[in-house]
């Protein structure tokens, strides 16, 4: 691999010690790939940036049952392909596989993959470009 290709890869990898003490590794996924194998279309995302900020005021959020199933199980999908490693060893994790960490490690390593909280000693979150969160 060069060194130039290693640079990127680099820039959006880092270890999270999470509240357990596991040292988790994040690759952050390309999340035009995830969109693909995910299935999830845009403009649900788009739905639920604008739910959430209307959730926040009235504490409701308007997606159907289907639309939460398949948000969920994206976000489950970012995070796998997120964590490349657990405590140094490297892994490949399945959307189902995720469910083994608690809710709190889930939504903070959930935080960092949707590009929502900028990775250790990284920078800005939003990955390049300096977006913060999944839509900037």
């Amino acid at each position: 691999m060069s060194g130039a290709l290693e640079r990127l890869r680099e820039r959006n990898r880092a270890d999270i010690t999470l509240e357990s003490g596991t040292v988790v590794t994040l690759q952050l996924p390309n999340l035009r790939d995830c969109f693909a194998a995910g299935g999830i279309p845009l403009t649900l995302l788009e739905k639920v940036n604008k739910q959430s900020q209307e959730a926040s005021s009235n504490g409701k959020t308007a997606l159907d049952p289907e639309e939460t199933e398949r948000y969920i199980e994206f976000q489950r999908l970012l995070v796998a392909k997120a964590v490349v490693a657990i405590d140094g060893e490297s892994c490949e994790l399945t959307p189902e596989d995720v469910s083994a960490f608690d809710d709190a490690e889930f939504y903070e390593l959930l935080g960092y993959a949707m590009r929502e909280k900028a990775l250790p000693g990284k920078g800005a979150a939003g990955g390049s470009g300096g977006r913060s969160g999944i839509l900037g």
